[in-house]
């Protein structure tokens, strides 16, 4: 069989300490009563601190919109700049190696060992031989190395690279 529900008990409270209960519930409900006075008057103090702080939060958040912004900005204009000059990097090389190839061919053609000359001044550089295609075509990687390497590489910029400020110690005034 199972055990009757239990039910609530009451028991009878003197009067003197009914008296000292009730006593204690007008000060807990006066205590009750100046802490939601106080809580509103730090309220009150904080709602122009939260204000700014939220502000501030906010021109933060869209700081760093705008520099995604500029980030993709940028990866676009250096993506457009890249095929661009690819491209003339490919018909530079294109031209170097056809004009190594006839070179290389009229020397061929030649048969003869030419001792060449090369010629230095100061509106530029003649150099003569038969080995002119050979220099021609190493030219040409070589700036097709010096593009890959340093321009079609992409250099994201670091957008959270922030000057930090100089400490006043530091400072070359202060005798440092």
């Amino acid at each position: 069989m199972a055990a009757p529900p239990p039910t609530k008990q009451t028991c009878a409270v003197p009067a003197d300490d009914a008296a000292t209960i009730a006593g204690l519930r007008q000060d807990l409900a006066a205590s009750q009563q100046k802490i939601a006075d106080l809580q509103h008057r730090i309220d009150d103090i904080n709602a122009p601190v939260y204000a700014k702080y939220r502000a501030t939060e906010m021109a933060s958040y869209d700081e760093k919109i705008s520099l995604y912004a500029y980030r993709v900005h940028l990866y676009k204009g250096q993506d457009f700049s890249g095929a661009v000059i690819m491209w003339m990097s490919v018909a530079v090389v294109a031209v170097g190696l056809i004009l190594s190839a006839a070179q290389l061919i009229v020397a061929m053609r030649v048969g003869r060992k030419d001792d060449g000359t090369i010629d230095v001044s100061l509106t530029g550089i003649k150099v003569t031989s038969s080995v002119t295609g050979l220099i021609i075509l190493a030219m040409s990687l070589a700036f097709t190395y010096i593009f890959i390497e340093q321009v079609y590489t992409i250099h994201p910029p670091d957008i959270h690279a922030v000057a930090e400020p100089q400490k006043l110690n530091d400072h070359p005034a202060m005798g440092k």
